[in-house]
């Protein structure tokens, strides 16, 4: 399964890349927005996890632009900081599967692996 991780702090993009790497997962970092948005358009992934505050684009402008495109179907989850409920549930109207908070917990990224890749 191949994942993409479009987050711009590079250490934390690679830890998450290294945890799924060891459970056999395919994984690949863009730390920028704009290129994050091309790859995820360009090649096919099993998830994406997009980060919700980069430049130049920013997660929810990424997610829009998905959204318009009809054909796309991958599951994409956000990667915030915001830990209020009703803040990060307007989130899915934008078309988001779902969302996962920073620090992002190991048990938590699986969980939310298991729901949308089985």
């Amino acid at each position: 399964m191949k994942i993409l991780i479009i987050e711009d702090e590079y250490k934390l993009a690679d830890a998450i890349s290294e945890i799924l790497k060891k459970e056999k997962f395919t994984t690949k970092i863009i730390t920028n927005g704009e290129e994050g948005e091309n790859e995820a358009l360009t090649n096919i992934y099993d998830l994406i996890l997009l980060d919700e505050v980069m430049d130049p684009l920013d997660g929810v402008t990424v997610m829009k632009k998905f959204k318009d495109i009809r054909n796309f179907k991958t599951n994409v989850i956000l990667l915030t900081r915001n830990n209020e409920y009703e803040y990060n549930e307007e989130y899915l109207k934008y078309g988001f599967s779902g969302y996962l908070l920073k620090p992002i917990s190991k048990d938590k990224l699986f969980e939310i692996i298991d729901k949308y890749l089985k």
